[in-house]
């Protein structure tokens, strides 16, 4: 099963008027290996709700957290499906993840005995995930958003 993350994505512009209408933003997965995924041409307005989106994400998420549920949607809305917008927001947030834990080191030293056991069960865990993601079909992960999210959020 090919991976549903694409690391050489390659975007295209193709303008046959000066209408903005006319202007499709292309996903060029031809030279990767790892990739298995092919979305149609996404319109200008659908990449700039994308960019709108990520950025209220990202807003919301420097205050408390909870920007997948603005990004997620959204990516969903453009059809990308639900794994590979799934996997799309994990990746995102890995930035905002590293920097709070940079940010967080002094209190994190704090708790270094803690942390090996820590580290190990996400690690276990992430990858337990990962791997359920990557066997279970769109339709059943589809129907199992809202339970997530309800479990995500309590």
């Amino acid at each position: 099963m090919m991976a549903p993350w694409c690391p050489f994505l390659t975007a295209r512009v193709n303008a046959q008027s000066l209408t903005a209408s006319s202007w499709e933003v292309g996903l060029d997965c031809s030279r990767s290996l790892l990739c298995g995924v092919a979305m149609r041409g996404v319109s200008v307005f659908e990449v700039v709700g994308l960019f709108i989106a990520g950025l209220l994400a990202g807003m919301v998420n420097s205050l408390a957290g909870g920007g997948s549920f603005i990004t997620f949607p959204a990516l969903m809305a453009v059809g990308v499906s639900p794994i590979v917008a799934n996997a799309t927001n994990t990746f995102a947030s890995c930035a905002g993840y590293i920097s709070g834990a940079v940010g967080f080191r002094r209190e994190l030293w704090a708790h270094r005995q803690e942390l090996p056991r820590i580290a190990l069960t996400a690690l276990i865990g992430g990858g337990v995930g990962a791997w359920l993601l990557t066997h279970t079909s769109s339709a059943t992960f589809s129907r199992a958003i809202p339970w997530l999210l309800l479990l995500a959020t309590s």
